[in-house]
Formats: C-alpha cells, structure tokens, sequence
C-alpha cells in the first residue's frame, strides 16, 4: 500500500502528524522504567489467554484527574514514546459513525472512544520509537489509548458486553466513518486476549484500501469500574501481513491502574 492508503489507515485512528513519528527519538535512549518491549502475546497470537484478577482496582468512579495520574508518562514503556494528544487529534463519539447499527461498538473501540456514559476519560498516544534519521514512512506502531471511568463495575460490564456481541454480529465487517474519512472494513475476527485486567477482549479488523488490505486491532480490559481501551495500527504490516499488538502498553496500564 503506497503513502496515501497509509494515512487513510491512520485517519481511522485520527490524523496523526508525521512529526510525532520522527519526534521520538533514537529508541536505544531514555526508554523508562516501563515493563519491556511489545514483543509477548496479544490479540492475533495464540499462545497466551485468560484471566487475571485484578483484586486491588479501585472499584468507584475515578475522576477525570485521577484518570490523568494514571495514565502512562513518556518514557514509562520501553520502546515508546507516549503523549497527550492535542485537541485535533481526539475524536469523540459524534464523529464515529457506521453503516450498521450493531456494528457502532466496534467502530468506538477502532476510534479508542468509550462507549457507554464514562463519568470520566482521559486519553494518550504512544509511538513506538524508531531512529531519528528514519524517514517519516519508517515502519512504526501507533496506539492510541483511552481510559474511561464509570459509576461503578456494573457500568464498565455493560459497555464491554456490547462491544463482544458487536464482534458476534459482524464478522463480516462494516462501512465507518470518522472525522468524515470513511473505511471499509471486510472482516471482523475476536483475538485470543492476553492475560491482562479482568474480562479482556481483543479484535481485529481487516481494512480494505486501494485493493489491499491492512489489520487494526482493538483491545479492551476492565479494572474494577474503569475501562482500558486500546487501539493500535502498524505501519509495517500494512501490507495485509498481521502484526502482535504490543501487550507491554496494556500490561504497565494495568499496573498503573491498581
């Protein structure tokens, strides 16, 4: 897929300037005190599943300043660089649209907005570094990540309830659209979910472009009445090939949200 399929890709996710990517730095530097690379398993890989209880999340609704203090900080994942997005980078649920009603859960999730009413959010980008003499098409990951607070534990298992049954209901993928940029997605496939926060469900959903194909993956884990929500694209693999989704981002929010 040539430059112009790749920004349409990453206009799913939002408009993410280029700078961003050749603003992270030489990835040998400054990497944190984060839980590692992204290299174990995740949505699309097979060889890790289930879950673990997550016994001292709070279980009452977290501000929106108490979101912020536990959202990831630059360096605190190694390999890379996280962020506040600028107020043009975030979409709200307005701007998300699909073409089939019992697919919008999966259209929210893809555009890491939280479905529901969250009495709260807070949001982040993060970028997996790559050298500072890469040109900006260099292959690079990008997650944006949304944490999401709701009145209580019962709340937070509605929302994740509609997103598996929206997963059920459309395999076969829908027609989204955001911030006006429309995609077609053809394939809706539930991943094998790491082990990661309570009640975990991860997919991915297959993009048609300019007669290829790329995946995105969404994954979704609950701590006590907060909703983690990520969701991710790789710039690598927009070839139609799949990629891991980097399970240390979800595991250090999960630690930050105990």
């Amino acid at each position: 897929m040539d430059t112009p399929a790749i920004r349409t890709a990453l206009a799913v996710l939002t408009a993410l300037p280029l700078t961003l990517l050749t603003a992270c730095g030489d990835s040998g530097s400054d990497s944190g005190s984060g839980s590692g690379s992204g290299s174990a398993s995740g949505p699309g890989r097979a060889d890790g599943s289930g879950t673990r209880a997550m016994t001292s999340a709070p279980s009452g609704p977290l501000s929106a300043r108490e979101l912020e203090k536990r959202s990831l900080g630059k360096r605190e994942v190694k390999g890379f660089f996280i962020s506040e997005p600028g107020t043009s980078m975030v979409v709200t649920e307005d701007q998300v649209g699909t073409d089939r009603k019992q697919c919008r859960p999966l259209g929210l999730a893809l555009s890491s907005v939280a479905m529901g009413n969250p009495a709260a959010t807070a949001q982040r980008w993060a970028v997996a570094e790559v050298n500072a003499h890469s040109s900006p098409d260099a292959p690079a990951s990008v997650v944006m990540i949304t944490l999401a607070s709701y009145d209580d534990a019962e709340g937070a298992r509605a929302a994740l309830t509609r997103l598996k049954k929206a997963v059920t209901a459309c395999p076969d993928g829908f027609t989204g659209t955001q911030q006006e940029a429309e995609s077609r997605f053809t394939k809706i496939t539930e991943d094998t979910s790491p082990r990661v926060g309570d009640d975990p469900l991860g997919f991915t959903a297959t993009l048609e472009e300019d007669g290829g194909t790329a995946p995105m993956k969404a994954f979704v884990f609950r701590g006590g009445s907060t909703l983690a929500y990520f969701s991710a694209v790789d710039f690598g693999t927009l070839d139609g090939s799949d990629f891991t989704f980097p399970v240390a981002l979800a595991k250090a929010q999960e630690k930050k949200l105990r």
